[in-house]
């Protein structure tokens, strides 16, 4: 995902992976289109988001244990 963030940018104005995540399923939908990805990329790319999200869950939780 990291490679479309110049085109999510570009053409919505969001600046990191972090601010995509933010995004409610409908704001998703509507960044897919006004940066004119195909429907290819429509259909995989919540999934993508979703398994980013997951990530970013997971590491935030293993720094809060090792922190503890």
């Amino acid at each position: 995902m990291e490679k479309f963030i110049h085109k999510f940018y570009d053409d919505a104005g969001i600046t990191s992976l972090d601010e995509l995540c933010d995004l409610d399923d409908q704001s998703v939908s509507q960044l897919m289109a006004d940066c004119g990805f195909g429907v290819g990329h429509k259909q995989k790319f919540p999934k993508l988001l979703a398994d980013y999200k997951n990530q970013k869950v997971d590491e935030e939780r293993r720094c809060a244990e090792e922190a503890a």
